[in-house]
């Protein structure tokens, strides 16, 4: 294959890949409603503890602060407006991120509940307990410190780049409550003798197989290439070039389909069972915000390799998101940043 269609199709790849991996805020109306919105008729909205779990985190400038001049202005606390402020602060750009919202983070919020005669561990008070709740992202991977970075992860290696941490606390297992029962989700799902053999059987671990073995070259391909690396321009030929080795085993054409939606390579390797399926929507959701014909197959490609690797591990962030949106706060303002 010739040198330009090769650096053609990488850059298309590129393209695709960096509409997700740069972490993104996503300003919806269902995202910004106010936290203290009731949810359905048969749900009372709670009243916001004066302790929320957001309160701490309140803009770091008024508006006598702000300056005639910037070199930057972000529209836009969510995580990847507070990323790019990051980082552009850390490269000594002068930066402003303006939000409209009492407190940063964008999707990344919680609330919480003060509940009377019912305490946690954290409680003095014999009145009752406060409760904190993430309402928006929950499932974090690639976080913790104290494990090598992946150089696909886009947060970890932008607080690497800003010198901040997030305490986490790891963890393998988690509990899954489906129609079908309750079951503990592991690297294992789809294993003899697990969740995906007790639900759906022989045939339906021979159909997670076969979606395993065609996003393992895929996965690769993600992995390939350091988030850093990745730009939609005609720029990426000179910063994603250098990892050109790094593809010299893959195959360019069928790496394409890191640009399609999951659902065809779902479809590709003949997934049908209902669970599976039903499944996979799901954790596109989580990612994504939409199922499987709506999320990109690279975003799918990295995920999977971080739930289903043999030595798969998952994060929670000691305080929630909060701790997320307070680190990449800290890089923004300790190098001159204002966020109002």
């Amino acid at each position: 294959m010739s040198l330009l269609l090769t650096l053609s199709i990488l850059l298309l790849i590129c393209q695709s890949v960096a509409s997700f991996t740069a972490p993104t805020s996503q300003a919806t109306s269902a995202i910004r409603r106010p936290y203290n919105q009731q949810l359905n008729n048969n749900y009372s909205s709670p009243k916001i503890a004066t302790n929320s779990l957001y309160a701490a985190t309140t803009s770091s400038t008024t508006t006598d602060d702000i300056k005639s001049e910037y070199d930057v202005l972000i529209i836009g606390s969510g995580i990847g407006g507070l990323s790019a402020g990051a980082l552009l602060s850390h490269y000594g750009y002068s930066v402003a991120i303006f939000e409209s919202h009492y407190a940063p983070g964008g999707a990344a919020h919680g609330y919480s509940i003060t509940k009377p005669n019912l305490k946690n561990s954290d409680s003095s008070d014999e009145s009752g307990g406060t409760f904190t709740f993430d309402t928006g992202p929950s499932f974090f991977s690639g976080l913790n410190s104290n494990y090598p970075a992946k150089s696909s992860n886009p947060l970890r290696c932008i607080l690497d780049i800003i010198d901040e941490q997030v305490p986490c606390i790891p963890y393998t297992t988690f509990g899954l409550l489906f129609p079908e029962g309750e079951f503990i989700h592991s690297s294992n799902f789809g294993k003899t003798g697990n969740v995906i053999d007790t639900i759906s059987g022989v045939e339906g671990m021979n159909q997670w197989k076969s979606l395993m073995d065609s996003m393992e070259p895929l996965a690769k391909a993600v992995d390939a290439m350091p988030t850093a690396a990745i730009r939609a321009d005609i720029g990426a030929a000179l910063t994603a070039g250098m990892f050109m080795s790094n593809f010299a085993k893959l195959n360019p054409m069928e790496n394409l389909k890191l640009t399609k939606p999951f659902k065809s390579v779902m479809d590709g390797a003949n997934v049908h069972d209902r669970f599976i399926t039903n499944w996979l929507d799901v954790l596109c959701f989580c990612l994504s915000g939409v199922p499987s014909d709506g999320t990109i197959t690279a975003e799918m490609a990295m995920m999977m390799g971080e739930f289903y690797d043999d030595d798969a591990i998952m994060d929670c962030p000691i305080g929630g998101a909060k701790s997320i949106v307070d680190a990449l706060v800290r890089g923004i303002t300790k190098n001159g940043g204002q966020i109002t």
